[in-house]
């Protein structure tokens, strides 16, 4: 066989394609990089607004005015700064409703002049052999009850008539169950495919949850006319199958021939995720409901990435490679893919530095690099107080300011994420830094008698992490569920403080990514129809919210909505009963799960239509 040369006009055609490939890809990277405004952050602008603390819904409280303001309201029995007391309180500010509070159920007078939309009751306010009268005078008047706490086991099982209210016959007075079951259609989530039923119904029963949850409660058995909505999981002595109807109820309604009594066999309300609970209770004592929601996923790195490489020992010992590297190469890598696959939208609190007191330099390459990458997956970045323990907020923040005034100075920071013990030393600084930040994050580890977002100043709002990545939990899967339902939010920190400061191979990233990304995939999970945000997204729905109030009308199938506020758009849920949501006009419908449908409101009017089933 002869060998073949090639002709030089297919050389010169080979080599012109070579050519425009490698001009292709060059070129392409130049044209990102020219136009790439990786130091500007555009939602310094797009999301800016001037609504504050003015704007906000006020919960009135004195009697007269929530008698006569057009606002529906609630009945608490019991103290409004007990966990308990705080959750119910601020569920009302979210719900945009008013508050009678008492210490008894026999001051509460004036059902006869407005009826509220429920009576709350912390059981420790409450003589159930004195006040059972009350409770079913309020019933009889349609008005519906919620026992927040129920009270001891030896007291219902000698009342025979709370026993009835309530709809239970006490079984034992203490069980350890193996696990909680959530029932669908309850809280958001329930609904699933055939595939993971079991674990999307929340069939927590397994070692792990045992370790997890508060399994130990009476054992109440339910009667006619009621509906659980959430049981314990408990196993017969002989190995017996117990029935779903028999399990003890951890959550249920009593229907009466004119009102619901709903019972929470357990604290649920003393955390602020309870608010969902209560929320999902308001939902489920009628046909059509409409409440307000921020519509916010938010995911919170916080310290990443690093710019002063001051552990490269630590790093080279068990990552064989420098700090530099690890971030790029490593755990940067791992972050976009895991951003890509949850759809979410990061917020990246970047440090500078955290020892201040050594020779180390930022590195203004690494500082480069990342905020293009920021820019390129439209993320966003903030600041982050954390520092070693010789050094003050101030000092920190001044440091910083040298930084990045030299090489990002157009670049606006508009939130920056702090402990809670230093909520205050931010507000009261002067740095120029923080001249333009309106967002403080906080990290919440006392969940209890807290609230989800705030204002602390006129323009500031405080915004806390209720739910951190480290690990996947029961309880705070239980609680993302909680903060979906209510609020269609969520605010969840994901921690890579100790990442390039290892101590032993068990801190490594290949072990942190693990748990960190099962965590995450797992809470978002029940949230693809609602918003991923970056922490100024956020921030503006959130005043949104905040500012809004509403009323709306059902006229058989037809419904109209209509907002007041400041606010520019407003958000809500609408749950039904039966039926499907059509013919929206004035909004944006969403359908979320089966009943349960979005609305954004693009006008301070909306209608829509409900088709039968």
């Amino acid at each position: 066989m002869k060998n073949r040369m090639l002709s030089k006009r297919v050389y010169f055609t080979v080599s012109a394609l070579m050519m425009l490939v490698l001009f292709m890809f060059q070129f392409s990277g130049i044209i990102r990089k020219k136009y790439n405004n990786f130091d500007e952050n555009k939602y310094a602008v797009s999301e800016k607004n001037d609504l504050n603390k003015n704007n906000v819904f006020t919960v009135l409280t004195d009697e007269d005015k929530v008698v006569k303001s057009i606002s529906g309201y609630i009945v608490y029995i019991g103290d409004i700064n007990t966990k308990t007391g705080n959750t119910v309180y601020e569920w009302c500010n979210y719900t945009k409703r008013n508050l009678l509070v008492y210490k008894t159920v026999s001051q509460y007078h004036r059902y006869n002049e407005k009826y509220p939309d429920a009576v709350l009751i912390d059981s420790d306010y409450v003589n159930i052999d004195s006040d059972i009268d009350t409770f079913s005078l309020l019933t009889d008047y349609g008005i519906n009850l919620v026992f927040c706490t129920l009270p001891s086991y030896s007291a219902i099982s000698e009342n025979q008539r709370f026993e009835q209210l309530c709809g239970i016959s006490p079984h034992r007075e203490s069980v350890n169950a193996s696990g909680l079951k959530l029932y669908s259609g309850f809280l958001f989530g329930g609904e699933a495919s055939r595939r993971r039923h079991t674990r999307f119904k929340c069939d927590w029963s397994s070692d792990v949850c045992s370790s997890d949850l508060k399994l130990t409660m009476p054992w109440y058995n339910t009667s006619n006319a009621t509906k659980t909505y959430m049981s314990a999981v408990v196993e017969s002595e002989d190995g017996s199958k117990i029935d779903n109807e028999d399990q003890p109820a951890v959550i249920w309604r009593k229907s009466h021939d004119h009102a619901y009594v709903f019972c929470i066999n357990g604290d649920y309300i003393k955390d602020i995720s309870g608010m969902g609970i209560l929320t999902a209770i308001m939902s489920e004592s009628k046909d059509l409901d409409i409440y307000p929601v921020v519509d916010s996923q938010s995911v919170i790195v916080n310290n990443f990435p690093m710019f002063s490489f001051e552990n490269d020992d630590a790093v080279e010992k068990y990552y064989l490679r420098n700090t530099s590297s690890l971030l790029e190469n490593v755990i940067w890598p791992d972050i976009s893919n895991l951003a890509e696959s949850t759809g979410a939208r990061f917020t990246f609190m970047a440090a500078p530095q955290i020892n201040y007191s050594d020779n180390n330099l930022v590195s203004v390459r690494e500082m480069d690099y990342f905020f293009r990458l920021f820019s390129e997956i439209s993320s966003e970045a903030g600041l982050t107080t954390t520092r070693d323990d010789a050094t003050s907020i101030d000092e920190k923040l001044t440091a910083d300011a040298g930084i990045f005034s030299n090489y990002l100075s157009n670049y606006k920071f508009t939130s920056i994420i702090a402990r809670k013990d230093e909520l205050e030393n931010v507000l009261s600084s002067k740095n120029s830094l923080i001249d333009d930040v309106n967002t403080i994050v906080t990290d919440s580890q006392d969940y209890g008698g807290t609230k989800l977002f705030s204002y602390v100043n006129d323009n500031v709002i405080n915004v806390e992490c209720p739910v951190t990545s480290d690990k996947y939990t029961y309880s705070d899967d239980f609680r993302q569920r909680c903060f979906q339902t209510a609020l269609a939010y969520t605010n969840i920190e994901f921690n890579m403080t100790g990442v390039c400061n290892p101590d032993d191979e068990k801190e490594l990233w290949n072990e942190e990514i693990k748990s960190k990304s099962t965590a995450l995939t797992s809470y978002m999970k029940n949230s693809k129809m609602f918003t991923k945000c970056s922490i100024s997204q956020a921030d503006k729905r959130i005043r949104e919210f905040m500012a809004a109030d509403y009323s709306y009308k059902q006229n058989s199938s037809y419904v109209s909505l209509d907002i007041t506020g400041a606010q520019e758009t407003a958000r809500f849920i609408v749950r039904l009963r039966t039926g499907e949501v059509e013919n929206v006009s004035g909004a944006v419908c969403t359908k979320v799960e089966k009943g349960v449908y979005l609305i954004t409101a693009q006008s301070k009017h909306v209608e829509m239509t409900i088709k039968t089933e």
